[in-house]
């Protein structure tokens, strides 16, 4: 009997032990609607598909999990800006899905297997995740996978500062710096605009900082918009705006007229081909200039608008005809021979440049006077009024710096410190004189003519713009003569003032003698008096 009791002990440890590894693998088993057995961990791992987030290294599926199916959105791009996606699926032997909005597989509802499913994006402007779980043949699910998208539906952000520094005055400039945010996709690039026209403007797409800078030369309202484009698209618009006012600066200009009636007169003839029949005439033409200088300390010097001629241009005097190694006419000689000397000068016999240009001419011919050796500098006195009479049937035909009447205009400011007056008159093709141009069959006078506009056309005191065409230019040289004439009675201001508040002192005391303003020329009833003159006016800056 003991031994008996004894192997039925035995054969009892062996039937516990048996049952006791069969409840062991049941309650590592899954339920048949899919879900894990209650005896199951909650913290399986989830692993990866392909296209999706990358595993936690080491990360690998559960015991009892199939292997994870495939996740695409929108066939694997990694940024959108619509909320509705295109979710590419794979999975062999798959029988249902469950796709969620997260990055572990949790909520949803199964459904049918399907290889692209529409979805719905819930959370919008970052990162989306997508999760992915699949259900195989006998109830067997596989392990999660999942991929990411970026949403971004906004457009960039942008943001002005304008420097406190800013005057916003003509002649300032007007500075200003701007942030453009998105944290989105990133800024792709920028356009900009200064009141409706594009500028060039710098941005740092990493960061979206930038900067710009704007010259105020005018007055008036400036708008500055900055369009800007993310990666996806999107687009935005921004502006800022300000206001220029007129800057203005004071002016205290000092002058000394050291004689009330000396005048310096350059002519500059055009010599070329195309006025071979006016200088057949010239002599004529040009007959009363001298009686117009009456009573005038005057010196003429004749140059041609030929700028290459070694001898007879590029600002040379030339010799005055029958007087060997003579350069200049003066009021010391009789008037009478002074004219024939004048007129047979003027009657050019040689054929020059058909490049014309005479304010070139005018502008070497003060640079020849610098120097020591040429009979330029004779011409030109310290204490002398200065005009030019520019004869021609064409235009200026370069561009170059010397041929800028704004140019001109600031050298003789330079050279004579702002104490010489200075006009220039033009006998040309004048600007709309079709009758004129048809007969000249050449091209109207612009430049020259502007450059009279800038020195006092139509004031006292100012240049005339005469027709080339007349064939006698007596009426116009008398108009030339009375304007020179009356450059005793002028003064040329360093800029023109903006009101016609202006204070005038006379060797240190006020003086009150009346005149007229006209752009940046003062023009007195009566000649000035030698003396120093002192004006105290406001111009832009």
């Amino acid at each position: 009997m003991p031994a008996r009791s004894s192997e039925m002990n035995v054969v009892k440890l062996i039937f516990g032990a048996f049952l006791s590894l069969l409840l062991l693998a049941g309650c590592q088993g899954r339920n048949k609607n899919g879900s894990p057995s209650p005896f199951q961990p909650v913290d399986t791992p989830i692993s990866s598909g392909e296209g999706s987030l990358p595993p936690t290294p080491g990360e690998t599926p559960s015991p009892g999990l199939g292997a994870p199916g495939k996740l695409w959105i929108n066939s694997g791009e990694t940024m959108t800006s619509m909320d509705q996606v295109r979710l590419n699926l794979e999975r062999d032997s798959a029988l249902k899905m469950k796709i969620s909005e997260n990055t572990n597989c949790q909520g949803g509802t199964w459904e049918s297997y399907a290889t692209q499913k529409s979805w719905n994006l819930s959370t919008k402007n970052q990162a989306v995740h997508i999760s992915a779980e699949f259900l195989l043949d006998g109830d067997k699910s596989t392990a999660c996978t999942r991929a990411t998208i970026l949403h971004d539906n906004k457009s960039p952000e942008i943001q002005f500062n304008l420097d406190p520094q800013n005057s916003y005055l003509t002649g300032s400039s007007t500075r200003l710096g701007f942030q453009i945010a998105d944290l989105g996709s990133g800024l792709k690039s920028i356009e900009c605009q200064l009141t409706g026209s594009p500028v060039p403007c710098f941005v740092d797409l990493a960061t979206g900082a930038g900067e710009a800078s704007f010259v105020n030369s005018a007055v008036g309202n400036f708008i500055f918009q900055i369009k800007a484009l993310d990666q996806l698209q999107n687009a935005s618009s921004s502006q800022v705006t300000w206001s220029v006012q007129q800057g203005t600066r004071k002016v205290d200009q000092s002058l000394t007229i050291k004689s009330q009636n000396k005048v310096d007169i350059l002519v500059a003839i055009d010599n070329s081909a195309s006025m071979a029949e006016e200088q057949q005439s010239m002599n004529k033409r040009m007959s009363s200039l001298i009686q117009q200088l009456s009573g005038l300390d005057w010196q003429i010097g004749v140059v041609t608008t030929d700028p290459r001629d070694i001898t007879r241009g590029d600002g040379r005097l030339v010799e005055l005809t029958g007087r060997p190694g003579q350069y200049i006419l003066s009021s010391e000689k009789d008037s009478a021979e002074a004219q024939k000397i004048l007129g047979a000068t003027l009657q050019r016999p040689e054929v020059g440049s058909s490049s014309e240009q005479g304010i070139y001419a005018t502008y070497r011919a003060i640079e020849r006077s610098l120097l020591v050796d040429s009979p330029n500098r004779n011409l030109f006195r310290s204490d002398s009024a200065f005009a030019t009479i520019l004869i021609s049937d064409e235009d200026e035909s370069a561009t170059g710096p010397k041929n800028i009447a704004a140019n001109l205009l600031s050298l003789i400011r330079s050279n004579w410190q702002s104490q010489k007056n200075f006009v220039f008159h033009s006998i040309i093709v004048k600007p709309d004189d079709s009758v004129c141009l048809k007969q000249q069959q050449s091209v109207y006078g612009k430049k020259y003519a502007e450059l009279s506009k800038m020195t006092g056309q139509g004031s006292v005191g100012g240049a005339i713009i005469g027709s080339v065409c007349e064939p006698d230019y007596a009426s116009q040289l008398s108009g030339i003569g009375k304007s020179i004439q009356q450059l005793q009675q002028t003064i040329t201001l360093d800029c023109e003032p903006l009101d016609s508040k202006i204070k005038i002192e006379f060797n240190g005391k006020d003086y009150f003698e009346k005149f007229e303003k006209n752009g940046s020329k003062l023009f007195f009833e009566k000649n000035l008096e030698a003396g120093t003159y002192t004006l105290h006016y406001v111009c832009a800056s």
